[in-house]
C-alpha cells in the first residue's frame, strides 16, 4: 500500500532569506521611482516643507525609513540568528510584523497623498 507521503519542508531561515532578497530588489525599485515621482510632484524644498502634501510625504518617508531599518536588522542580524534557533525565527517574525505596521502606515500616507494636490501641480 501507500505509506506516509514525504513533504519537502523548507527550513524557515531559508524561506525568510529568499523573501529578504526579493525585498531588497523591491526596495531599490521603489526608492528610485518614488524619489523621482516625489520631486516631480513637489517641485521645491518650500513645497516639501510648507504644505500639507509635503508634511504627509515626509511622514510617509519616515515610516518607510523605519521599515527599511527593521528590514536591514532582519537581513544582517535576524536571519543569521534564525538559521540557528527557533528563538531567532520568532524574533524575525516579530520584526516582520512591526515592519508590516509601518508599511501599512506608509500605505495610508500614500492614499492621503493621492487625494491631495501636490504643490508642484499648482
Amino acid at each position: 500500500g501507500l505509506g506516509p507521503r514525504r513533504v519537502a519542508v523548507v527550513p524557515p531561515a531559508r524561506s525568510l532569506e529568499r523573501r529578504s532578497g526579493a525585498a531588497v530588489v523591491a526596495f531599490v525599485a521603489i526608492v528610485g521611482t518614488g524619489t523621482y515621482n516625489a520631486w516631480h510632484r513637489v517641485g521645491s524644498v518650500d513645497g516639501l516643507t510648507n504644505s500639507y502634501y509635503g508634511t504627509t510625504l515626509l511622514i510617509k518617508i519616515a515610516l518607510v525609513a523605519g521599515a527599511i531599518g527593521l528590514g536591514a536588522y532582519n537581513k544582517f542580524f535576524g536571519l543569521p540568528a534564525a538559521a540557528h534557533s527557533a528563538r531567532g525565527v520568532a524574533i524575525v517574525r516579530r520584526v516582520l510584523r512591526a515592519e508590516s505596521v509601518l508599511l501599512l502606515g506608509a500605505l495610508t500616507a500614500a492614499a492621503i497623498l493621492g487625494s491631495q494636490q501636490a504643490p508642484g501641480a499648482i
